[in-house]
């Protein structure tokens, strides 16, 4: 109990850094009624998109037995192991998902990111305790700066990214034990490891800003320059990323084996020269409440308290800080500042690749470096005259004055007005301390109190702008989605036993099929296969920079694909086999569907030319069989176009046909006459042959439109993401049919627009040849298929709808057989005539070597370790 009792008074400020942050969270929590004290939830952003299915999928990975290797659930094969990182496994607080049930989850991620921000305070309290040898409330009120940065506030929703914060002043603090004592590197080795696993792309941002730290630091502590024990100790600070890559390469290698081939990779087009961002733009974001978005255009988020600005003024002041450091901070801080709109630096930092949303995703750094610079400033206030202190609020208030007249709409007369206040109230406070000392230490609590209300502050000001930007989504929203298509995807499994696909016109996110845990082709990652993607998007399928969404797709796609489940709500579905129908939902069975693998005739890795979507599925299906000939898509010419209110233009065309990669044609820019009335464009068609009907606009400008179908079908179109196929519905031989455009915005350019029906006999003809010669599976797991195949000596090459992975591993008869892509970016193989069983293997490439690498480097550390502990003992 004593011990105990002396460790808490200790670390009392440690702890005090913790618990401000998080009652803070807290106090948000239950102000703005989200879980578990109301019914909202924090999910949004790409919390809802990827990282809540991480967790489910995890907490399957743990609780059901899953594979952590590979998983269905996404056209990709992505798992949080090869997807998200260890960091979705080993990151702080993720284990309390395994002791909630699946409908208390979003309360659980609840407490993770508050437990999270609060372990950004204590790790803070930690370093500052260490590096600057104080055990006061200084220490904490610093720590609640960098918890409550708006960085840490706003990107919340990366909750692998609040890791990082947390480990960062960890990290530095290793660079400070080395710079003591180049021996003591192994505390520096193992931070490094914790963060390579927890995210190694911010994890990258951290190694780079450690070692300006260490060169930094080495250059204003050490009184005389030695180049031997400069050396000596830059020696010991390189050995520690070493080790921790080679402790990390269990994860690192397999990750980057899947690199090639995907996007994300280096474009020097991207380094060009320029500013991303105004100087004086950067300076608003020092405003308590300066939110302005999380989308391509917004500024990096900087603040970290007005308190911290005014302090870093103290730190240059100072004369009792050597002109040589604060020459030395002065650089670091510049080039800091200029990384964060000089383009090439930006986007050196980000891995060489500029961020496509959430902007300035390494300028933590930025706010911890203002945190460091301001508390040596605290550190030194005695040493500042009262001149000083009003010079420095002279300058600070010029500056506000000055931003007043800029225009910065995120700039509110709210947040205008708070930040004058707090201003004034730390000029009075600082004046009262300086002209009567002995109430420094009431003057400290209250700065502690004064810099808890600002951040505190700052923090609702910018969720609640969050919440009106994009509405924090209700619980039920969740689970309600969460529970019914788990439900709907639970029934249709438990009729078909089989492997396969399942798809659904409906969705709670792109990663349905990974969180819920069933097989499907939607996703949304930073990682993942750019081949198949595009293949799929020149399709007609809809997809974006690092997702696919069901939407777009046909019975060829779906059969390529291995679809043979769609769960739509409409009555018809593309002549699919209506076999359940519920009250919002419908199960469909595809009738063509074939296998997850089958025997083509041409691997078709060379370009295909093809008009649209549309006329490429159905060449890729004749390279397939090996013939020419077969058309299955019957072209609908419109016998009547009229226009309602809508004008038309034409220009020359000079965008490229992503198809056959040439200029081709004129665009036509139809606009609205009069914006108070509808504008419309009316197609009259004919069907010739019964079937699903399908249209495929050729656009160029992007926005929305709606379709309407004979007067009463509207089908929602959206084109900001790219083109994709329509489908009108099903109709009879010798039906008219209207197809109306209606535009929703000023003005809509295409190039042009197609009309098609589907000859479902001969797909139905084509599939059936198709299944003499496919694989039918007899056992399957989430790394392993096993079957049954029939190869000719027509069609000799395996075809499956498996992205192409190293990590696959084909053996025909128990004997292994080399992998090739097909179809530009699928797992393929080329097979021998007769009759074979398969087997299709997964481990992540690379997974043995890594594993063998983080084996041997972590014995080095504990070899080291006891080395070092047996010297200990010696002396």
């Amino acid at each position: 109990m004593k011990q105990c009792k002396e460790w808490l008074n200790e670390n009392r400020f440690i702890i005090l850094g913790f618990l401000i942050p998080f009652f803070v969270w807290i106090f948000l929590c239950i102000i703005m009624c989200i879980t578990p004290f109301g019914p909202y939830s924090l999910l949004i952003s790409d919390l809802e998109a990827g990282h809540i299915d991480a967790l489910t999928k995890l907490r399957d990975i743990v609780l059901e037995g899953k594979s952590l290797a590979y998983c269905w659930g996404q056209i990709q094969g992505s798992t949080p192991f090869a997807g998200l990182g260890l960091g979705t496994l080993i990151s702080t607080f993720n284990f309390i998902i395994f002791f909630v049930e699946k409908d208390q989850i979003l309360s659980a991620l609840t407490w993770i990111i508050i437990l999270r921000i609060g372990c950004c305070g204590a790790t803070c309290a930690f370093y500052l305790k260490k590096t600057f040898k104080r055990n006061d409330i200084s220490i904490s009120i610093f720590a609640w700066c960098y918890a409550l940065m708006a960085y840490a506030v706003i990107y919340y929703f990366h909750i692998i990214w609040l890791d990082q914060i947390m480990m960062l002043p960890l990290v530095l603090y290793g660079v400070e034990k080395i710079l003591k004592n180049k021996k003591n590197y192994l505390y520096f080795t193992i931070t490094l490891t914790l963060i390579f696993f927890m995210n190694f792309y911010m994890a990258y941002m951290t190694g780079v800003f450690a070692f300006l730290y260490f060169v930094y630091r080495y250059l204003a502590v050490e009184k005389e320059y030695l180049l031997k024990d400069f050396i000596g100790k830059l020696g010991t600070f390189l050995v520690s990323p070493i080790l921790a890559l080679g402790c990390s390469s269990v994860l690192l290698i397999p990750i980057f084996n899947m690199m090639p081939g995907r996007d994300g990779l280096f474009n020097p087009d991207q380094m060009a020269m320029s500013l991303r961002y105004e100087f004086s733009g950067l300076m608003s974001k020092l405003c308590i409440g300066s939110f302005d978005t999380a989308l391509p255009g917004g500024l990096p988020y900087i603040y970290c308290g007005l308190i911290v600005v005014i302090l870093m003024f103290f730190y240059f002041l100072s004369y009792s800080i050597t002109y040589k450091e604060k020459l030395l901070t002065f650089f670091l801080g510049l080039f800091m500042f200029l990384s964060m709109t000089v383009n090439p630096l930006y986007v050196a930092w980000h891995g060489f690749k500029p961020p496509v949303y959430f902007e300035g995703r390494f300028t933590y750094i930025v706010s911890f470096l203002m945190i460091w610079i301001a508390y040596k400033g605290y550190c030194v206030f005695n040493t500042i005259s009262i001149r000083q202190v009003h010079t420095t609020f002279g300058i600070i208030g010029t500056a506000v004055i000055l931003l007043n007249r800029q225009v910065y709409s995120y700039i509110t007369d709210e947040s205008l007005l708070y930040t004058v206040v707090f201003i004034i109230l730390y000029y009075l406070l600082i004046v009262l301390v300086k002209q009567k000392p002995s109430y420094k230490k009431q003057g400290t609590l209250l700065l502690a109190l004064l810099v808890g209300l600002e951040l505190g502050n700052n923090a609702m000001m910018s969720i609640q702008t969050i919440d009106k930007g994009g509405q924090l989504p209700l619980v039920t929203k969740y689970t309600s989605a969460y529970n019914t298509i788990k439900s709907d995807v639970d029934e249709i499994m438990a009729m078909d036993p089989g492997f396969y696909r399942i798809e659904k016109d409906s969705e709670r996110s792109m990663n349905d099929g990974f969180g819920i845990g069933y097989p499907s082709i939607g996703h949304f990652d930073t990682i993942y296969n750019y081949e198949v993607k595009k293949t799929i998007g020149d399709m007609g399928v809809q997809t974006g920079h690092n997702w696919i969404r069901y939407k777009g797709s046909t019975p060829i796609t779906d059969m390529l694909v291995n679809i043979k489940y769609t769960m739509i709500q409409d009555d018809t579905y593309q002549s699919y086999k209506n076999i359940k129908e519920k009250e919002f939902v419908n199960y469909y069975e595809n009738p063509y569907a074939v296998s997850a693998g089958f025997m083509i005739a041409n691997p078709i890795n060379e370009g295909i030319r093809a008009t649209n979507p549309l006329t490429l599925q159905e060449t890729i299906l004749n390279e397939m069989l090996g013939e020419k000939d077969n058309n299955y898509y019957i072209p609908l010419t419109p016998y009547s176009v009229t226009k309602e209110n809508t004008g038309k233009v034409e220009r020359e065309d000079s965008t490229v046909n992503q198809a056959n990669d040439e200029k081709k044609g004129v665009v036509t820019v139809y606009y609205s006459k009069d914006n108070y009335a509808d504008s419309k464009i009316n197609y009259k068609l004919k069907v010739g042959k019964e079937g699903p009907c399908y249209m495929y606009v050729d656009q160029i400008n992007g926005g929305k439109m709606a379709i309407i179908v004979n007067d009463d079908k509207v089908i929602p179109a959206e084109f900001d993401y790219g083109n994709y196929v329509m489908y009108l519905g099903d109709f009879k031989s010798g039906e008219e049919v209207q197809v109306t455009l209606q535009l929703l915005q000023p003005e809509f350019a295409m190039k042009n627009i197609w009309f098609y029906t589907l000859d479902t006999k001969a797909l139905e003809t084509t599939s059936n040849v198709l299944r003499e010669q496919a694989l039918m599976i007899t056992k399957h797991s989430d790394t392993e298929l096993e079957g049954k195949l029939i190869v000719n000596d027509i069609k000799s090459y395996l075809y499956t709808s498996i992205p192409y992975d190293k990590g696959w591993t084909i053996y025909v008869d128990g004997k292994r057989i080399e992998t090739i892509k097909v179809l530009h970016g699928f797992l393929g193989a080329k097979i021998s005539e007769g009759k074979h069983t398969i087997r299709l293997v997964y481990s992540p490439y690379g997974f043995k070597l890594g594993l063998g690498i983080s084996i041997l480097s972590g014995m080095v550390i504990i070899l080291l370790f006891i080395i070092k502990l047996n010297k200990n003992k010696k002396h």
